[in-house]
């Protein structure tokens, strides 16, 4: 039986990367067949709101460099997953919902409560379930930093399609140039004068760092709160800029802080709370940094008593670079990618199963996998990846695979 149920998980492992792989496809020919639509601000506008979110994307791949473990594709594939299935949805349920509860698609409740609760939902839904169902099988385990990630290409994807939707690029930032504090580093930031407003692409990432951390560390009972606190700031904030992109207020709004102004007080509360916009921004930044430095003391942790798998050194990695314009080159570049980020998922399931008081494991494929790329790469001796791998240090205990039906001994034998 055991045979046939690691069978059933091979099988359906590869059937699930089918449908994927059938998934994106279709995303990328649908964007293509519709790039007359996504265009429709302008090809240089359009192209700045994409370097925008590129720019950042960039800054936050450095910053998450050591830490990293999903790979650059999958990091495209969310953005899909943002450009079409949360949008979709969050279209289709916002049109559904206003006209169950008698609401205009225009009013304040719609765009002002409605749209921020169900859109900053929907784009954390797929994010969360990755990171649960990735972190479940106990062998592995996702870092903290992969949740800021994902968060933030749903989020970007999200942009990219409402700016289309309305005909010029309102969501995807100011740019470098605006007036406001860190629009150096953060071109994304919403165009708002009285009102510091995130926007997609960083409200997912807040979300994203917030449910990163609580499955990271869920086996503490105070974990599981962390989960809301990010989702929290970036409905707030979302809430109030829709708020003032909508209400009569106007951009008025912060500027009179009169008791009598007529402003309700939920709204001045969330804005003073926030200190204006700022707080999500600053949670976003000091939390990213915090995360890494924590994430590098795990993996020092575990490297520590694992030496297995030795890292690449960092002094090879722009040599790799600068010989990745040839296909080997390329290939080098993207095994040095894949074993990193194998080798951290690895690590980061060891400490935390450790921290719960859970065994550690690693299966034989993803061992095998381990050791040859670390020798391709001459992280290892040659002599290491021989076909009779040695057996992996005792808290990474191997979970041995059944064979599959073409490679099992026949009957007898």
């Amino acid at each position: 039986m055991s045979a046939v149920g690691n069978m059933w998980q091979t099988d359906r492992s590869r059937l699930i990367g089918l449908v994927g792989l059938a998934g994106v496809g279709v995303a990328v020919a649908a964007l293509l067949l519709n790039l007359g639509f996504f265009f429709e601000p302008g090809v240089g506008e359009v192209l700045g709101g994409l370097a925008h979110h590129a720019f950042v994307l960039g800054c936050l791949l450095i910053l998450t460099s050591g830490s990293r473990t999903v790979s650059l594709a999958t990091l495209g594939v969310f953005w899909l997953i943002g450009v079409w299935s949360v949008y979709a949805v969050a279209y289709l349920l916002e049109t559904q919902l206003a006209s169950l509860f008698g609401a205009e698609i225009e009013g304040e409740f719609q765009v002002v409560w409605l749209g921020p609760f169900l859109e900053e939902t929907l784009k954390l839904l797929p994010v969360a379930i990755f990171l649960l169902l990735a972190g479940r099988s106990g062998y592995r385990h996702p870092s903290i930093s992969d949740g800021l990630l994902l968060g933030f290409m749903v989020g970007a994807g999200v942009s990219f399609h409402e700016d289309a939707d309305f005909g010029e690029i309102l969501v995807s930032g100011d740019g470098w140039g605006a007036a406001k504090p860190w629009s150096l580093i953060f071109p994304t930031v919403s165009p708002l004068e009285s009102y510091f407003a995130l926007n997609h692409a960083l409200w997912g990432a807040l979300s994203g760092l917030s449910i990163g951390a609580a499955v990271m560390l869920r086996h503490w009972r105070w974990a599981w709160p962390i989960a809301l606190a990010g989702p929290l700031l970036a409905f707030t904030n979302h809430l109030m800029a829709n708020q003032f992109t909508t209400s009569e207020f106007g951009t008025q709004f912060l500027l009179n802080r009169a008791s009598g102004s007529g402003v309700p007080w939920f709204y001045q509360t969330i804005r003073d709370l926030t200190i204006g916009g700022r707080l999500p921004m600053l949670v976003l930044i000091g939390g990213a940094v915090a995360v890494v430095a924590v994430e590098w003391l795990i993996l020092r942790w575990v490297a520590k008593r694992d030496r297995t798998f030795p890292p690449l050194p960092f002094a090879r990695i722009p040599q790799m670079v600068g010989r990745s314009t040839s296909w080997p080159g390329i290939a080098r570049l993207l095994a040095a990618d894949r074993y990193m980020c194998l080798r951290r998922y690895v690590y980061f399931a060891g400490w935390r199963t450790t921290r719960s008081g859970g065994p550690a494991f690693v299966t034989d494929a993803d061992y095998a996998q381990l050791i040859s790329l670390a020798a391709w790469l001459q992280v290892l001796p040659a002599a290491t990846a021989a076909p009779v791998a040695p057996g992996p240090p005792p808290h990474l205990q191997p979970v041995a695979e059944a064979p599959l039906a073409s490679d099992a001994p026949a009957d007898g034998a």
